[in-house]
C-alpha cells in the first residue's frame, strides 16, 4: 500500500501538470493496493476534470471501502448531476455499504 499511496498523493500534488491517463493509472494502482482514500481522491479529481463516469464510480468505490460515506455521497451527487446513470450505482455490489446509507436515494436523486 505504501508506495502506491505515496504515488497517488504525489500525483494529487502535481495533478494540474499530470495527463489524465497517467493519473488514472496511478489511481487504479492505488485502488488495487487498498490505498482507498488516496485513490478515491485522485479519481474524484479526474472525474471533476474529465467527467468520465468510470472515474466517478471508481472514486465512489474507494470512498466506500474507506468508510467515508460523506465523501462518497458528495461525489455521488456530483456524478449523477453530471449524467452518471443511477442504475449503474444501484447495481454495483461493491457499493453495498453506500446502498445501505439512509441518504443514498436522496443523493441519487440529486437532493
Amino acid at each position: 500500500v505504501g508506495d502506491r499511496e505515496r504515488a497517488a498523493r504525489v500525483t494529487l500534488d502535481i495533478f494540474d501538470e499530470t495527463p489524465s491517463d497517467d493519473a488514472r493509472r496511478v489511481a487504479q494502482a492505488a485502488l488495487e493496493a487498498g490505498a482507498w482514500v488516496a485513490a478515491a481522491s485522485l479519481f474524484e479529481r479526474l472525474f471533476e476534470r474529465t467527467g468520465v463516469a468510470d472515474d466517478g464510480v471508481q472514486g465512489l468505490r474507494g470512498f466506500v471501502e474507506a468508510g467515508q460515506m460523506d465523501a462518497a455521497l458528495r461525489l455521488l451527487r456530483q456524478a449523477v448531476s453530471a449524467g452518471l446513470d443511477p442504475e449503474r450505482v444501484r447495481s454495483d455490489e461493491r457499493l453495498g455499504a453506500l446502498h445501505e446509507d439512509t441518504r443514498f436515494e436522496d443523493a441519487l436523486s440529486g437532493t
